[in-house]
């Protein structure tokens, strides 16, 4: 066969055709990278959009719940208070039952038949518990703070 045959003439465009398709993969190849880069970016940003919003979520949360803690404190020291306030009209309360008990049981004293000294016994009981209700709730409504201040029952 001569140089420059049908044979060669088809080897030659293989040749080129196969360094032609390899630049155009190059190029595909380079196209496809750059859109995955610009995928990836895409996603970075949407990843860090969402770990921002997460992030203020949770601070917004933290904030929330110290606030309803507070809130729940301030109930329960409302509560505490008015606790407290029974507890002390109880107090003279069974006092006053104290006296009238000893009073009233069947003993025999100077007493019994005496109606002043009934009603003297009757209206200074009366008169106590009258008294310990006005200043403990005089005490609550001047002093607000009364349980908060370290007076009884608090923290200084």
């Amino acid at each position: 066969q001569q140089a420059g045959g049908p044979s060669d003439t088809v080897s030659t465009a293989s040749t080129r055709g196969d360094q032609q398709q390899g630049g155009d993969l190059a190029v595909e190849s380079e196209m496809y990278s750059e859109e995955a880069e610009l995928l990836v970016e895409c996603y970075v940003q949407e990843v860090e959009f969402m770990l921002n919003t997460i992030t203020h979520l949770d601070e917004t949360l933290d904030d929330v719940l110290q606030l309803m803690n507070l809130q729940l404190a301030t109930v329960r020291n409302r509560v505490l208070k008015i606790d407290l306030g029974l507890s002390m009209v109880t107090a003279v309360i069974g006092f006053a039952s104290c006296v009238a008990g000893v009073f009233g049981m069947n003993m025999r004293n100077t007493m019994e038949d005496s109606f002043p000294s009934f009603m003297a016994v009757a209206v200074g009981c009366f008169a106590l518990c009258l008294l310990a209700v006005l200043g403990v709730c005089a005490l609550f409504h001047y002093r607000p703070n009364f349980v908060s201040e370290g007076g009884v029952g608090g923290s200084e």
